[in-house]
Formats: C-alpha cells, structure tokens, sequence
C-alpha cells in the first residue's frame, strides 16, 4: 500500500496542482468521511470474507475501496462522477476481474494434475 500510494503521489503531483486543494470544511470533511468510514468499511468486509473464503482471491477485492469511497461520496456528500473517475473505476473491476480469473485457472490447472 505505501509503494502505490507514492506511485499515485508522484503521479498525481505531474498532473494537478497542490494549490488546488481548498483545505476549508467541507473538504476536511470529506475526506474523514472517505478515510474512516469507507475504508473502515471495507476492511470490515474484507475481514469477514477472509474468514470464510480464500484469502488470495478475497485479497483482491482489496481494490474496490476507491470504488465504495466514490459511490459513497456521490450518495452522501453529493460529488459528480467524472469521465476520469469512471476510466479509474473501469480498471479498478478489470484488474480484479484478471486477478479472480488467474487464481480460478491456476486452481483448475493443479486440480487437473492431482
């Protein structure tokens, strides 16, 4: 998690501004709300599955917390769905498509062989 989140540090710092933060209220709020309830959130759920599932598969459902952060931001506190936020949206459930489909062949592959 640290080594993606200075991947999309230096990333996001190439393309916007860190003078475009409004550092008043509403943001500060916001972003409680995402850090602590949607993350909380997800690992509850994540935790849950994990005692009753595959942890490797489970694992990657990892990525839907930005998806639940943004579906929950839109619902509650009335942010717009960009085209960009779909796009990221879009290959966050890709990526854990192709995660899913690989730990399903090799699962059937060492069935095969035993």
């Amino acid at each position: 998690m640290i080594f993606g989140g200075i991947i999309l540090l230096v990333t996001e710092t190439t393309v916007e501004n860190w003078t475009d933060i409004t550092w008043n209220q509403q943001f500060i709020s916001t972003l409680s709300i995402i850090a602590i309830f949607c993350s909380a959130l997800t690992w509850l759920v994540f935790f849950l599955l994990v005692r009753s599932g595959e942890a490797g598969r489970i694992g990657s459902f990892n990525f839907l917390v930005p998806l639940i952060a943004i579906v929950i931001s839109v619902i509650f506190l009335g942010e717009t769905i960009t085209t960009k936020r779909v796009f990221g949206l879009v290959l966050i459930i890709i990526g854990i498509g192709l995660v899913n489909l690989k730990i399903k062949s090799q699962r059937n592959h060492s069935n095969m062989r035993g």
